[in-house]
């Protein structure tokens, strides 16, 4: 029996995913202090409000590193979270991490706050990515965590999802299907836009 079609759509994620996680990684060695122009260009675009919680994340790899923004919303009285992985098909929860609170490795190596730490349930999230495109569409590694864990949170509250990363990486349309979330905002080291501005008709 021969081989099923493959999923054109799958298939041109995984093309993407290939030729960004290069662009990426140039772009990550180029520019070692990318990180706290995300940081200045965050805090001058974007106005949250008081006394938030924020879900950042932990970089791995050639992400954009968000340690100093997360510092410096930490430091405007935000409370910060960490995403937390359980199963393979599970949503993320999130941990509280404060200053100088202890990582815990998961499976993959990722830092996460130790099983101590209090659960939060976030306002903000600053999700990492591979690409993305005006439309607010975004590619990440294929897991689908934080698009089920963004439906999962939608379903009781409002969140605001920030992609952020490299200028580099957006591109002219990222592959999506209808039930992939779209981000509120993407901010990188040099801009910062809403997509629902960037909406054009197809």
């Amino acid at each position: 029996m021969s081989d099923p079609s493959p999923n054109p759509l799958l298939s041109a994620k995984r093309d993407m995913r290939r030729a960004m996680e290069k662009i990426r990684a140039e772009a990550c060695a180029k520019n070692p202090d990318a990180g706290l122009a995300l940081r200045d260009n965050f805090l001058k675009a974007v106005a949250l409000p008081p006394q938030s919680v924020i879900a950042g994340y932990s970089a791995r790899g050639n992400e954009i590193n968000p340690a100093a923004l997360v510092a410096a919303l930490r430091a405007q009285g935000h409370t910060i979270a960490l995403p937390v992985m359980g199963g393979a098909t599970a949503p993320l929860v999130f941990r509280i991490h404060k200053d100088g609170d202890k990582f815990a490795a998961n499976a993959f190596g990722i830092r996460e706050p130790e099983t101590t730490a209090p659960l939060a349930e976030p306002d903000i999230l600053l999700v990492p990515l591979l690409a993305f495109d005006r439309r607010g569409h975004r590619l990440g590694y294929g897991g689908g965590y934080y698009d089920r864990t963004l439906h999962e949170l939608r379903r009781h509250r409002k969140i605001l999802a920030i992609g952020v990363g490299f200028a580099c990486q957006e591109v002219p349309e990222v592959p999506a299907a209808t039930h992939d979330v779209r981000l509120d905002r993407i901010v990188t080291e040099t801009q910062a836009f809403d997509p629902t501005d960037a909406i054009v008709q197809s």
